[in-house]
């Protein structure tokens, strides 16, 4: 073989090896970028309330690729009924599945009792949801230990609590404000709905629909966070922006409204509605940081986004951390969604009395009456 033919076979070689290596690099390249690691929530429902909640979210997101949806209690045949990813009896020995029988102290001990177990549950999240009705057993005598194992273990966490109707009397509402009151002196980001409300806002609704008022501002809430790490936004906002907010501890304001109309004022409509919600009893104006997403179609102007978001910041002051996130979807034609969360309302040093505010405010007297829940249901 003469010279100039071996040279040319050479190249040939070489010039297909490199082709091979860039396609081995860009495969690689791919498949690494599919198999990023995506943030893990876990949704916790503790208690009768907690589960009655998950089994709605599951509904909505059992097929979500972050989302885990957990149902812990103490009575197994609350369990038997809830929808989850997971279903935790806790306590197996000192409640024998029964549940814990409107007594904080038998649902502290259940959860001691399964410390070991919750752990080896939570401790590869990024960030837990924990959800509860305050008042019984098990929600009031879970929460707050749950809570301090999350902070203890360096993970970050939201927490959702209702408080109970006064008509359910003072032991309950007894043990609803002491578990609140623990719950307020742990650093997490907490959003607290009195039930007392949902008589004043929704007199008109079943009991069904009422308690679907407090459950789908959460589920769409949930739902929306999930949205906003895993789809790509115009103006995108991720898992550290999650993250940015909730380090803003104390209470906080969770909203989302949907407008399907097209006039001039519909962004305006959305935002007050969310600023405004009746349900809860906390001024957005103390807010320290909010996460805010706009959601709308092709036909979705600039300036209406900009009114969505200055809304926010002349209620809250220009020195507050806003995130701002957009995103365009073409069947939302003539549709806007805005989803926020106002975070960072300081808790007053007297935890107890201010906890107390949540069941027997006089301010829940002064809400005004809605004809029906229409207004509440696209809020929320």
């Amino acid at each position: 073989m003469d010279l100039e033919n071996l040279i040319a076979q050479l190249s040939s070689s070489t010039a297909d090896q490199a082709s091979i290596v860039r396609r081995e690099n860009i495969s690689e390249e791919i498949e690494d970028l599919t198999t990023l690691k995506l943030p893990k929530i876990k949704v916790i429902g503790v208690g009768g309330a907690g589960n009655n909640f998950v089994t709605a979210l599951f509904e909505n997101m059992r097929n979500s690729r972050i989302v885990e949806v957990i149902a812990m209690n103490t009575d197994a045949s609350q369990l038997a009924i809830s929808r989850a990813h997971r279903r935790i009896l806790i306590g197996r020995t000192v409640t024998r599945g029964y549940g814990a029988g409107n007594d904080p102290v038998l649902g502290r001990k259940a959860f001691e009792e399964s410390k070991e177990k919750i752990e080896s549950l939570i401790s590869d999240s990024d960030l837990l949801i924990v959800v509860a009705g305050l008042g019984g057993g098990t929600g009031s005598g879970v929460t707050p230990p749950l809570l301090e194992l999350i902070y203890d273990l360096g993970l970050l966490s939201m927490t959702f609590v209702t408080m109970p109707f006064r008509c359910e009397g003072r032991i309950r509402i007894g043990n609803a404000l002491k578990a609140l009151s623990e719950i307020l002196q742990i650093p997490t980001v907490t959003v607290v709905i009195p039930n007392e409300r949902l008589i004043k806002v929704a007199p008109r609704q079943t009991i069904h629909g009422a308690f679907s008022l407090a459950n789908n501002l959460l589920v769409q809430l949930v739902h929306s966070l999930a949205d906003l790490i895993e789809e790509p936004g115009l103006i995108n906002v991720d898992f550290a922006d999650v993250r940015k907010v909730l380090s803003y501890k104390g209470l906080a304001i969770p909203g989302v409204a949907i407008s399907d109309n097209t006039n001039q004022k519909r962004t305006i409509d959305v935002a007050e509605k969310i600023l405004n919600n009746p349900i809860l009893e906390v001024n957005p104006a103390l807010g320290k940081a909010a996460l805010i997403e706009v959601v709308g179609g092709e036909d979705l102007m600039l300036s209406e986004a900009y009114d969505v978001v200055n809304k926010f910041t002349v209620t809250m002051g220009e020195d507050k951390e806003i995130i701002f996130g957009l995103r365009i979807l073409p069947h939302y034609k003539s549709k806007i969604r805005v989803v926020s969360l106002i975070t960072g309302i300081d808790i007053p040093d007297n935890y107890h009395s201010y906890a107390e505010g949540f069941s027997t405010d006089t301010s829940i007297e002064k809400t005004s009456t809605l004809i029906d829940a229409t207004d509440i249901a696209t809020s929320v």
